[in-house]
């Protein structure tokens, strides 16, 4: 697959008028005349007076050459320093195009244009002889930053349009198909991730990793309800992605959360009943404190994945109300599992103009006009489901049938994601 990328009439246009104002603006500032007004702008003849250069000496005209050379030299550098501290890397280097075009074309941009204005007697013979062949060469050049232009570049100035040539083809930036998942991977080794932790989990999902933790402690039951917590945390830091600032949780973790514990709450994983100790005296409060690693897309299925899979192997001490200390005693050589009473895995979709796109990645996340989470039941029904964003589609059918085929995936994503969890 090609890293260049195909322009419209009107990107022909806007980058060929840009590329003309550049050009232009270098060849003012590299005109022999000017840099020699600028350095030596007078003379002082036989009268005695001091009048403006008519003629220039062969150290004046080598003087010019260099000096137009130089300033222009340091604005190619300027202009390539500024690029590598915001460029993207692209998976792949293109094969129409060579890996130094972008220093070549530049270079050879000021060589022609100080071959443009510049004639023999100013710059000598050695000028001539280097000034023809890069004026020759600038329109390769030249031609290459008008019709075509890198992938990362285009990626950055118009992103929508980028993607959306990758969708026109049902295909994804990485090559994936729209219905194909990256590589899930989940640690759950036995005695958990976390040695501090009474279960965890780590997930790794292409390039998004989610830790999990579960802590218990305990605490007095709410007088209106005999149950135990469950209290989810989502944790998405300036480590996993420069996007998030340090400080307080921001909103989208907040709202991460708060849909973690939607999802728990409504799906009845677990049996809060049967975290309780002794009824109206003490309860266990399950803490689950879940770590962003690295983001790039899709927390909420990592997150959730990684939160059903430490609650598999946490586990609950034997513990006993003591009545006459109030206080609860807990035996650490004995324990139980979690009252789970079922496994539940998510998946998420993406809408883009009728396409259903599944996993997206931090890049097509943010482009989504709308997002659909599906969560499905260890039985295949329907444990959960929401959506985010505008309408699914137009029309009532559409959406419909976008719904179904979304539960449809969702069914064999949890055949793929359950054999992973022990």
């Amino acid at each position: 697959m090609s890293d260049v990328a195909e322009l419209s009439s009107v990107d022909y246009f806007a980058y060929s008028v840009a590329t003309w104002s550049t050009v232009t603006a270098v060849g003012l500032l590299g005109f022999p005349r000017l840099i020699t007004t600028l350095l030596l702008p007078y003379e002082k003849h036989s009268t005695g007076e001091l009048l403006p250069k008519t003629e220039l000496n062969g150290f004046e005209r080598f003087l010019t050459i260099q000096s137009s050379i130089a300033l222009l030299a340091a604005a190619f550098l300027l202009l390539q320093l500024t690029g590598s501290l915001s460029s993207t890397p692209i998976r792949q280097p293109s094969p129409y195009r060579l890996p130094s075009v972008t220093f070549a074309t530049t270079a050879l941009v000021f060589s022609s244009v100080l071959a443009f204005y510049a004639d023999s007697e100013t710059i000598g013979l050695v000028g001539k002889v280097h000034c023809i062949p890069a004026a020759a060469l600038s329109v390769w050049g030249i031609s290459i930053m008008i019709f075509e232009i890198d992938a990362a570049t285009y990626r950055r100035l118009r992103p929508r349009e980028y993607l959306n040539r990758f969708l026109e083809n049902d295909l994804r930036m990485d090559g994936r198909r729209l219905d194909e998942f990256r590589s899930t991977s989940i640690n759950q080794e036995n005695e958990g991730s976390i040695d501090t932790a009474n279960g965890s989990a780590v997930v790794r999902l292409g390039n998004t990793t989610m830790i999990a933790g579960v802590k218990l402690k305990t605490a007095l039951p709410d007088p209106n309800r005999e149950a135990g917590y469950v209290v989810p945390n989502i944790d998405l830091n300036p480590i996993s992605n420069s996007k998030y600032k340090p400080g307080p949780p921001s909103e989208e973790a907040q709202v991460l959360s708060s849909r973690i514990n939607d999802v728990l709450l409504s799906s009845g994983v677990l049996n809060q009943k049967d975290l309780t100790i002794e009824q109206g005296k003490a309860v266990w409060v399950v803490y689950i404190d879940v770590v962003c690693i690295n983001f790039d897309g899709n927390a909420f299925d990592a997150a959730l994945i990684a939160i059903v899979a430490a609650l598999r192997n946490t586990r609950l001490p034997v513990t006993r109300y003591d009545f006459d200390n109030d206080r609860v005693l807990a035996n650490p050589e004995e324990s139980t599992s979690v009252p789970l009473t079922k496994t539940i895995i998510p998946t998420s979709f993406g809408l883009f103009d009728g396409k259903l796109v599944t996993d997206l990645n931090d890049f097509e996340q943010s482009l989504a006009h709308s997002r659909l989470t599906v969560v499905i039941n260890e039985d295949g029904t329907l444990a959960h489901m929401s959506s985010q964003g505008r309408n699914m589609a137009d029309n009532l059918d559409d959406s419909l049938d976008l719904t179904q085929r979304a539960i449809k995936i969702a069914r064999e994503r949890y055949d793929a994601i359950a054999k992973l969890i022990i």
